[in-house]
Protein backbone atom coordinates (compact mmCIF):
# COMPACT_ATOMS: atom_id res chain seq x y z
CA UNK A 1 0.00 0.00 0.00
CA UNK A 2 1.34 3.67 -0.94
CA UNK A 3 0.09 6.68 0.54
CA UNK A 4 1.28 10.24 -1.17
CA UNK A 5 0.44 13.13 1.12
CA UNK A 6 1.93 15.86 2.52
CA UNK A 7 3.16 14.61 6.34
CA UNK A 8 6.22 16.11 8.43
CA UNK A 9 6.83 12.42 9.42
CA UNK A 10 6.33 10.04 6.82
CA UNK A 11 7.81 7.18 9.50
CA UNK A 12 5.46 7.82 11.85
CA UNK A 13 2.66 8.17 9.45
CA UNK A 14 3.65 4.68 7.86
CA UNK A 15 3.46 3.20 11.42
CA UNK A 16 -0.10 4.34 12.23
CA UNK A 17 -1.63 3.49 9.34
CA UNK A 18 -0.41 0.03 8.94
CA UNK A 19 -1.64 -0.21 12.43
CA UNK A 20 -5.38 0.44 11.41
CA UNK A 21 -5.03 -1.60 8.51
CA UNK A 22 -3.68 -4.39 9.91
CA UNK A 23 -0.76 -4.58 7.75
CA UNK A 24 3.04 -5.08 8.89
CA UNK A 25 4.85 -1.86 7.90
CA UNK A 26 7.26 -3.21 5.47
CA UNK A 27 3.87 -3.43 3.52
CA UNK A 28 3.23 0.76 3.62
CA UNK A 29 5.14 3.40 1.59
CA UNK A 30 4.38 6.79 2.72
CA UNK A 31 5.82 9.26 -0.27
CA UNK A 32 5.41 13.29 0.90
CA UNK A 33 8.00 15.34 -1.61
CA UNK A 34 6.23 18.30 -0.91
CA UNK A 35 5.00 19.12 2.91
CA UNK A 36 4.05 22.88 3.05
CA UNK A 37 2.72 24.57 5.44
CA UNK A 38 2.50 21.99 8.30
CA UNK A 39 2.84 23.65 11.42
CA UNK A 40 2.26 20.30 13.44
CA UNK A 41 -1.07 19.66 11.67
CA UNK A 42 0.84 17.11 9.42
CA UNK A 43 2.59 14.75 11.86
CA UNK A 44 0.77 11.59 11.77
CA UNK A 45 -2.08 9.73 9.92
CA UNK A 46 -5.59 11.79 9.46
CA UNK A 47 -9.09 10.23 8.75
CA UNK A 48 -8.96 11.20 5.45
CA UNK A 49 -5.79 8.78 4.72
CA UNK A 50 -7.48 5.86 6.66
CA UNK A 51 -10.79 7.25 4.55
CA UNK A 52 -8.74 6.49 1.08
CA UNK A 53 -6.54 3.51 2.36
CA UNK A 54 -9.44 1.55 3.24
CA UNK A 55 -11.55 2.45 0.10
CA UNK A 56 -8.31 1.93 -2.18
CA UNK A 57 -8.28 -1.98 -0.38
CA UNK A 58 -11.88 -2.35 -1.18
CA UNK A 59 -12.16 -1.42 -4.36
CA UNK A 60 -8.41 -2.54 -5.29
CA UNK A 61 -7.39 0.57 -7.01
CA UNK A 62 -5.68 4.02 -6.17
CA UNK A 63 -8.26 6.27 -4.45
CA UNK A 64 -7.49 9.93 -4.40
CA UNK A 65 -9.29 12.25 -1.38
CA UNK A 66 -9.73 15.97 -2.47
CA UNK A 67 -10.87 18.02 0.07
CA UNK A 68 -11.86 22.22 0.09
CA UNK A 69 -10.05 24.15 2.73
CA UNK A 70 -13.26 24.37 5.10
CA UNK A 71 -13.00 20.20 4.90
CA UNK A 72 -9.57 20.02 5.83
CA UNK A 73 -10.59 22.73 8.97
CA UNK A 74 -13.56 20.41 10.22
CA UNK A 75 -12.59 16.93 9.22
CA UNK A 76 -8.33 16.46 9.95
CA UNK A 77 -6.43 17.36 13.07
CA UNK A 78 -7.17 20.97 15.35
CA UNK A 79 -5.40 23.22 17.78
CA UNK A 80 -7.02 21.76 21.39
CA UNK A 81 -9.59 24.33 22.72
CA UNK A 82 -7.96 25.62 26.25
CA UNK A 83 -9.82 27.40 29.03
CA UNK A 84 -7.10 28.97 31.05
CA UNK A 85 -6.86 30.67 33.99
CA UNK A 86 -3.51 33.07 34.98
CA UNK A 87 -3.31 34.56 38.98
CA UNK A 88 -0.25 36.51 39.93
CA UNK A 89 0.81 38.04 42.80
CA UNK A 90 3.11 41.14 43.19
CA UNK A 91 4.50 42.66 46.11
CA UNK A 92 4.13 46.45 45.97
CA UNK A 93 7.59 47.57 43.66
CA UNK A 94 6.59 44.48 41.31
CA UNK A 95 8.08 41.24 42.24
CA UNK A 96 5.93 38.24 41.67
CA UNK A 97 5.14 36.37 45.09
CA UNK A 98 2.83 34.14 42.87
CA UNK A 99 2.31 32.85 39.39
CA UNK A 100 -0.55 29.93 39.31
CA UNK A 101 -1.49 28.56 35.70
CA UNK A 102 -4.37 26.44 35.17
CA UNK A 103 -5.46 24.93 31.74
CA UNK A 104 -8.03 23.13 30.58
CA UNK A 105 -8.13 21.79 27.41
CA UNK A 106 -9.94 19.07 25.52
CA UNK A 107 -8.80 15.71 23.20
CA UNK A 108 -10.42 12.68 22.29
CA UNK A 109 -11.05 9.31 24.36
CA UNK A 110 -7.59 7.39 24.70
CA UNK A 111 -5.56 9.81 23.10
CA UNK A 112 -2.37 11.36 24.75
CA UNK A 113 -1.67 14.60 23.27
CA UNK A 114 -2.84 17.92 25.35
CA UNK A 115 -2.21 21.20 25.07
CA UNK A 116 0.25 22.33 27.18
CA UNK A 117 -0.56 25.88 27.89
CA UNK A 118 1.68 26.46 30.62
CA UNK A 119 4.73 25.31 29.71
CA UNK A 120 6.37 28.69 29.57
CA UNK A 121 4.92 29.35 32.73
CA UNK A 122 7.27 27.21 34.78
CA UNK A 123 10.30 28.91 33.66
CA UNK A 124 9.42 32.23 31.83
CA UNK A 125 9.31 34.79 35.46
CA UNK A 126 10.55 34.40 39.26
CA UNK A 127 8.04 34.05 41.62
CA UNK A 128 8.17 31.54 45.10
CA UNK A 129 4.53 30.10 45.18
CA UNK A 130 4.08 28.36 41.83
CA UNK A 131 1.40 26.09 40.32
CA UNK A 132 0.68 25.07 36.83
CA UNK A 133 -1.85 22.79 36.23
CA UNK A 134 -3.40 21.17 33.04
CA UNK A 135 -6.44 19.01 33.17
CA UNK A 136 -8.14 17.00 29.78
CA UNK A 137 -11.42 16.47 29.31
CA UNK A 138 -12.69 14.19 26.49
CA UNK A 139 -14.90 15.26 23.82
CA UNK A 140 -16.64 13.77 21.26
CA UNK A 141 -14.91 16.06 17.94
CA UNK A 142 -11.96 15.86 16.12
CA UNK A 143 -8.45 14.39 16.92
CA UNK A 144 -6.87 17.65 18.63
CA UNK A 145 -2.93 17.88 17.66
CA UNK A 146 -0.01 19.57 18.15
CA UNK A 147 -0.03 22.91 16.04
CA UNK A 148 2.43 25.28 15.35
CA UNK A 149 3.94 26.14 18.88
CA UNK A 150 1.72 23.47 21.19
CA UNK A 151 1.64 25.06 24.63
CA UNK A 152 3.68 28.44 24.28
CA UNK A 153 1.43 30.54 21.47
CA UNK A 154 -2.34 30.06 23.56
CA UNK A 155 -0.25 29.90 27.17
CA UNK A 156 2.06 32.72 26.46
CA UNK A 157 -0.73 35.20 25.31
CA UNK A 158 -2.64 34.22 28.55
CA UNK A 159 0.45 34.89 30.86
CA UNK A 160 1.62 37.88 29.12
CA UNK A 161 -1.86 39.26 29.51
CA UNK A 162 -1.87 38.51 32.98
CA UNK A 163 1.42 40.60 33.49
CA UNK A 164 0.26 43.53 31.67
CA UNK A 165 -2.60 43.82 33.35
CA UNK A 166 -0.35 43.57 36.47
CA UNK A 167 1.84 46.31 35.50
CA UNK A 168 -0.90 48.54 34.83
CA UNK A 169 -2.15 47.69 38.57
CA UNK A 170 0.76 48.38 40.17
CA UNK A 171 1.22 51.95 37.82
CA UNK A 172 4.29 50.24 36.53
CA UNK A 173 5.68 50.06 32.93
CA UNK A 174 4.95 46.30 31.54
CA UNK A 175 8.84 45.98 30.28
CA UNK A 176 10.59 47.05 33.77
CA UNK A 177 7.96 44.37 35.30
CA UNK A 178 9.52 41.84 32.97
CA UNK A 179 13.06 42.58 33.98
CA UNK A 180 12.54 42.90 37.69
CA UNK A 181 11.51 39.06 37.66
CA UNK A 182 13.73 38.10 34.92
CA UNK A 183 15.09 34.56 36.56
CA UNK A 184 18.56 34.11 37.23
CA UNK A 185 18.21 30.56 37.25
CA UNK A 186 14.95 28.15 36.50
CA UNK A 187 12.43 28.89 38.79
CA UNK A 188 11.42 25.84 39.59
CA UNK A 189 14.38 23.53 39.57
CA UNK A 190 16.90 26.59 40.72
CA UNK A 191 19.52 24.86 37.89
CA UNK A 192 21.29 27.75 35.62
CA UNK A 193 20.03 28.21 32.05
CA UNK A 194 22.43 26.92 29.41
CA UNK A 195 21.18 30.09 27.25
CA UNK A 196 18.85 32.85 28.28
CA UNK A 197 18.70 36.17 25.90
CA UNK A 198 15.34 37.97 26.90
CA UNK A 199 16.56 40.76 28.18
CA UNK A 200 19.94 41.11 25.45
Amino acid sequence: MTLHGSYQSPVVTRDQLATVMGLPPSQVRVLSPFVGGGFGGKLGVMPEAVAAAIAAQQLGRPVKVVMSRQQVFETTGRRPMTHQRVRLGANRDGRLTLVQHETITDQLEGEVFFEPAGLATHLLYAGENRMVDHKVVRTNKQLAVSMRAPGEAVGLLTLECAMDELAERLGLDPIELRLLNEPETHPEMDVPFSSRALVD
